[in-house]
């Protein structure tokens, strides 16, 4: 916006020039949450006091105040680390409003017999919640004793 205005005072004129100017450098700095997948491959039959194997999605933020906070539905555990340190709960922690990707690694640990199904969730406060489904079966395991000829 630009306006131009010209004042007459007492024998003399006063050109008054008013500028508006508003900068926009076309960044979002709403925070964000993105994961690499909405839903993870069903975990198959998994015997009830074992752990499948591991499934995996990437998961990173920007722009964001608070932590990620990532949980997962009964009988199935969270980690970062490949092979074990397995939780319901991870926490990430941004730098600078940054996470970086990250490996979400995923196992099914049933406690029971059943259908096993839910949704983790990727939380962080002002960012769009991202949901990841996850689904398998606990099977009753078993032990055959004797010899087979």
């Amino acid at each position: 916006l630009k306006s131009d205005i010209a004042y007459c005072l007492e024998g003399g004129w006063i050109e008054l020039k008013i500028f508006s100017v508003t900068a926009s450098s076309g960044a979002s700095t709403t925070p964000t949450i993105v994961t690499s997948a909405s839903s993870l491959a069903d975990f198959g039959n998994i015997s009830v006091g074992t752990t499948s194997i591991e499934k995996a999605y990437t998961i990173s933020g920007t722009n964001l105040t608070d932590n990620i906070v990532i949980s997962a539905p009964p009988e199935f555990l969270i980690s970062t680390t490949s092979g074990g340190g397995y939780s319901s709960s991870i926490t990430l922690t941004p730098t600078g409003g940054t996470v970086p990707d990250t490996d979400i690694l995923v196992v099914l640990a049933p406690t029971s017999t059943g259908s096993k199904s839910g949704t983790i969730t990727n939380v962080s406060n002002g960012a769009t919640t991202k949901n990841v489904t996850v689904s398998g079966t606990g099977v009753q395991s078993f032990t055959i004793n004797g010899q087979v000829t």
